[in-house]
């Protein structure tokens, strides 16, 4: 391929006054003129346009090696800071989540509040609690002497029982055991099935007489006040307790009243 040095193909022009052309053209300021270039051939259909790369930057080999190299250097930073970006997207969205699955400020007033109560009470506990550690020495003794005074029960128990059970048997069943240990029999013994049927009927009318003066009106005590107590978490007795006995193997068990009697 050469460039051909003939005149421009352009140069003659078409105008009805046939103005000869000029033989210099004025300089252009475009710097890239020139740069399409026509080859001539010998019928008009085999010329052709060719492209002169010698007026563009760098010989038309692209840019400069310092301003590809800064190119280069300005993608892959840009690249880094996109990665870094959506990074901090993803973990911005991943906080965002886990905040909306927390309980708001107030929710969390409002629940600490609750375990503030909670805390106070259990200190509270704790307290009388510690005060109770001091009696750990009078409550040992009190279940020795609880032993002593059971193992004391069941020979007295034994001792009864032999006497009652000689007894019908010598008198061929006249004296009933079962009928004397209910409080029926010709011998009458104070029993603990009879206790405890004593202890449980008194107990039943005692609650029936209190039921009874619920919703009362006592008009005895005018305006009187009344003593208030304040609220303690000591343990306190039941109410509920008749009493104790003995099963079969001599191990003592306390009797309650059912919740409905």
């Amino acid at each position: 391929m050469a460039f051909d040095k003939s005149e421009d193909v352009f140069a003659d022009s078409d105008d009805e006054d046939n103005t000869p052309a000029k033989k210099k053209a004025r300089a252009s300021d475009d710097p890239y003129k020139g740069c399409l270039c026509f080859k001539a051939g010998k019928s008009a259909n085999s010329g052709f346009y060719y492209v002169n790369y010698t007026k563009t930057k760098n010989n038309g080999d692209g840019l400069d090696p310092d301003e590809r190299n800064e190119l280069v250097n300005d993608f892959h930073k840009t690249t880094a800071d996109a990665t870094v970006l959506k990074d901090n997207i993803k973990t911005a969205k991943l906080l965002t989540t886990k905040f909306l699955s927390e309980p708001t400020n107030e929710e969390l007033t409002a629940r600490l509040e609750m375990e503030e109560s909670a805390l106070d009470e259990l200190r509270d506990k704790v307290e009388e609690a510690r005060k109770l550690k001091g009696n750990e020495k009078i409550k040992q003794q009190l279940h020795v002497r609880i032993k002593h005074m059971a193992i004391e029960w069941r020979k007295r128990r034994g001792l009864c029982m032999n006497f009652l059970n000689n007894m019908e048997e010598w008198s061929d069943g006249t004296i009933s055991t079962k009928k004397c240990l209910k409080g029926d029999g010709q011998i009458p013994i104070e029993s603990d099935d009879t206790a405890i049927t004593d202890a449980t009927a008194y107990a039943k009318t005692k609650r029936s007489r209190a039921r009874g003066l619920v919703g009362k009106k006592r008009t005895s005590l005018g305006n009187s006040k009344q003593p208030q107590f304040s609220k303690s978490t000591s343990f306190a007795d039941s109410d509920l307790f008749v009493g104790c006995t003995l099963d079969k193997q001599g191990e003592v068990h306390r009797v309650f009243l059912e919740e409905d009697e």
